[in-house]
């Protein structure tokens, strides 16, 4: 592969996580659910490093954040109410999925000093 097919692959990825990125950033307009870096990269499929790193995306990001502040002189007791249990559901699922993952590991880790998990 040439240094410009390369290039060129790079660039490729990065729009389609700045379209995930987008595609993320209007589900949680939608849904009215606060604009976090996590739940971004979750719902993206991007890395947080992207996510800090890549200028458009902290630009994206930014815009959604004063977007969905609201305004000092209305009154928006909804976003206030609307529920966070979106976001805990989701924290919830990694943590679960990262204990699950690190069991599987101390279980193999004892299989291993026998002679079984490869």
């Amino acid at each position: 592969m040439s240094t410009d097919a390369a290039v060129r692959a790079r660039r490729q990825t990065t729009q389609e996580m700045l379209e995930r990125l987008q595609t993320a950033l209007a589900a949680t307009a939608r849904d009215h659910t606060p604009v976090t870096v996590a739940a971004l990269a979750r719902t993206a499929r991007v890395s947080r490093t992207f996510l800090y790193q890549n200028q458009q995306a902290r630009a994206l990001i930014e815009k959604a954040t004063r977007a969905s502040r609201p305004h000092p002189a209305v009154s928006n007791s909804d976003s206030r109410t609307q529920p966070a249990w979106r976001e805990r559901a989701l924290n919830a699922e990694d943590a679960l999925a990262q204990a699950q993952r690190e069991i599987r590991t101390l279980r193999c880790v004892g299989l291993v000093s026998v002679g079984g998990c490869q």
